[in-house]
């Protein structure tokens, strides 16, 4: 029950099955991502500027930041050890 909380993406997809409204997201998963440059255009295009991002297994707020560049984004993805 605990990860109903802590995976945000379950989190979503448990609320949209029982039809509760969501913000559109998506999951950004490092091992899927070649090319940062494209990936962050894909993500823009999909969620538009600015997008807030989150570690998917963090409780609560931490890890939450509000993207509002490449440069920011890349920041938080060096940052939190998503590429290596």
């Amino acid at each position: 029950v605990i990860s109903n909380y802590k995976d945000k993406f379950l989190q979503k997809e448990i609320l949209m099955k029982n039809d509760i409204k969501t913000p559109r997201f998506m999951l950004i998963n490092s091992r899927d991502i070649n090319e940062k440059y494209m990936h962050f255009t894909d993500i823009a295009r999909y969620l538009n500027i600015p997008f807030i991002i989150k570690p998917i297994n963090m409780f609560g707020t931490i890890g939450v930041e509000e993207i509002h560049s490449l440069d920011e984004f890349m920041n938080y993805i060096r940052n939190h050890h998503i590429y290596s």
